[in-house]
């Protein structure tokens, strides 16, 4: 028995293809020698600092569950809560960046994040007039988390606007690692200053860390790509995504005969 054929898949153009490879070739002009390793080199540290702050808590939870008679619940309350807000952050953190730029909101929620981690210690001391300390404690994670999962769609904005195509999985695959060694850090050099100072300090220690870095990303990293060059690139990266999106819209997809052809089934 023969199953009638798939259609063909459409081709790009030889002239598209070139003019990838034109795009790609101005942002190599672009991201040659210092420029390109201070980005990455700001990208890995603020994710290292992202999960070094990230793993606070359960690094913490056994001393401050102690020192605030927390029960099993309200561990796993203030555990869990952190992906109430990091969840959702992800759509949001896509369509924030797509608007704004990765730049801007990867610094703005670098200050957020570093913020509700260096307040922490702060907070079951706090005023309880409408909320008892582990509902603040709790909404602190839950912004925690939001301002946290805005952090890899702000990420993935800049790595496809400024890396050329080939190069991009080097580089994004090399900002990634730096999530397993932030927790490293955390669980090494955390742990000693729990040990030596007490869970207080890994809180205001972490935040003063990623507020120097969110400032140093603010005010240093994010100045050094000259605006007109880049704009340029992107604007020819626009162009050549919008041709392709538009090449692909003529091309009406035979749903038909998809689901007539037996192997689907």
């Amino acid at each position: 028995m023969r199953y009638p054929a798939f259609p063909a898949r459409p081709k790009l153009s030889f002239i598209m293809m070139k003019s990838l490879d034109t795009t790609d070739k101005e942002l190599n002009d672009q991201w040659q020698g210092g420029k390109r390793r201070v980005w990455i080199m700001a990208m890995f540290v603020g994710t290292m600092f992202l999960y070094a702050a990230r793993s606070a808590v359960p690094l913490c939870m056994a001393a401050m569950s102690k020192d605030m008679s927390w029960d099993k619940e309200a561990d796993g309350a203030v555990m869990s809560a952190f992906f109430w807000g990091y969840t959702p952050a992800q759509i949001i953190g896509g369509w924030l960046s797509d608007k704004y730029g990765g730049e801007l909101v990867l610094g703005y929620a670098g200050i957020v994040w570093s913020l509700c981690t260096m307040i922490v210690p702060f907070l079951p001391a706090g005023p309880t007039l409408f909320f008892p300390p582990i509902a603040i404690m709790v909404i602190s994670r839950v912004f925690t988390g939001l301002s946290q999962g805005l952090h890899y769609p702000s990420l993935t904005n800049i790595i496809v606007k400024r890396i050329p195509l080939k190069e991009r999985s080097l580089f994004t695959s090399s900002i990634f690692s730096a999530g397993p060694v932030g927790t490293l850090l955390m669980g090494s050099a955390g742990s000693i200053v729990l040990v030596l100072f007490g869970w207080h300090s890994v809180f205001l220690l972490q935040g003063l860390v990623g507020l120097t870095w969110a400032w140093l990303w603010r005010y240093y990293a994010t100045g050094q790509y000259t605006p007109t060059r880049t704009e340029l690139s992107i604007g020819n990266i626009k162009m050549t995504e919008a041709t392709v999106s538009e090449k692909a819209a003529r091309v009406s997809v035979p749903y038909s005969t998809f689901f007539k052809h037996p192997g689907v089934w």
